[in-house]
């Protein structure tokens, strides 16, 4: 009999374990890693020498260690993020348990860090002074969302918008497959005009953004730039 409990326990105690070390989905951008379960604590950063903020974007996944205080759970990132021991928490706001239905295929590698996130985005006709938006995101099949839009301040109804995916072929060169929809008061008669396809954004000359690489013609040539985090 005492046998038999003490194998139920420890079924108990093995699943708890289990349950408790879960993989956690990140639901924000820019959510910074800290080393306890705080705002007071302090901030993860990459190394020592040239200090860096550790943050996770959309898509990433973290194992949940189990604990949890003061709105934090205690998280074990990857290695490659943490290159300094010691504890790393993270707000529970910004994380989502993924179930065994999830689909997601896994974290983000060293490229998609680089490009999964918040960007800035312009098209020199709206403006270089202010910027607009580019989100990119993992989807829970693997591929990643392109989302953005810029808006005229001088002339309401000026717009970019970008609406497709991106398909990474080095840290310099993305493939956009969606809509590029412009509208811009002195081009095209006024009129919105969309390209749909596929079309290449490259960093070149050393630039802090990838600019599309291969857009038709309309009146000018248009500079549509997603620009680096």
């Amino acid at each position: 009999m005492m046998r038999r409990l003490l194998l139920i326990l420890a079924c108990v105690l093995t699943g708890a374990v289990c349950q408790a070390q879960s993989v956690y989905e990140c639901t924000g951008d820019n959510v910074n890693v800290r080393r306890g379960p705080g705002k007071n604590y302090e901030i993860v950063y990459t190394n020592i020498a040239r200090p860096g903020k550790v943050q996770l974007f959309k898509g990433e996944t973290v194992t949940y260690l189990g604990e949890k205080r003061n709105g934090f759970m205690k998280v074990k990132i990857s290695d490659d993020k943490n290159p300094q021991p010691g504890p790393t928490w993270v707000s529970a706001q910004y994380l989502r348990k993924l179930g065994a239905g999830s689909g997601y295929q896994g974290g983000l590698s060293a490229l998609e860090r680089k490009v999964v996130g918040r960007h800035m985005l312009s098209l020199q006709w709206i403006s270089w002074d202010y910027f607009g938006v580019c989100t990119i995101t993992k989807e829970a099949d693997g591929r990643l969302r392109c989302v953005g839009e810029q808006l005229s301040k001088e002339h309401p109804g000026d717009f970019l918008r970008l609406d497709g995916y991106v398909e990474i072929v080095n840290e310099k060169h993305l493939v956009f497959d969606g809509d590029i929809a412009i509208k811009v008061y002195h081009l095209n008669d006024g009129e919105e005009y969309v390209r749909t396809g596929q079309y290449d954004f490259k960093s070149t000359q050393n630039r802090k953004y990838w600019r599309a690489q291969n857009l038709e013609k309309i009146d000018a040539t248009d500079y549509v730039d997603i620009y680096f985090k």
